[in-house]
Formats: C-alpha cells, structure tokens, sequence
C-alpha cells in the first residue's frame, strides 16, 4: 500500500464508508492522511464543575 492506493484496496473500508468518504473528495491513502476536519474541540483542558459557565463546551472531570 503506499499514498496512490485507491481507497477501496484498503482493508476493512466497506461500501458505505466508500460512499461517505467520496462525499468529502477523498479517493486515495494520500486524501485520506491529508484530510483535515473544518471544525475541531479542544477537550484538554479540564476545568472544576464550579468554573464552568452556561453555553459554553467545557471538559468537566468527576468521581461518583
């Protein structure tokens, strides 16, 4: 396999995943490295329940 391999040569991609990912324009090993999502969350910042503020995503950590 090397960046050029179409990607339904590559193992364990199936027939749907094939669709979804032709619907991003991703034909190849290469695509597929190089395809970067439009929109990412950073979750490493973890912060105390007390510190969140409504509306806002945070990442909260707990023990029940």
């Amino acid at each position: 396999m090397d960046l050029s391999t179409p990607i339904w040569e590559i193992p364990r991609v199936g027939p749907k995943t094939q669709k979804r990912l032709k619907k991003l324009g991703i034909k190849n090993v290469r695509d597929l490295l190089f395809h970067f999502p439009h929109r990412y969350e950073d979750f490493s910042d973890i912060i105390p329940i007390s510190k969140a503020e409504p509306g806002k995503i945070v990442c909260v950590q707990g023990e029940i």
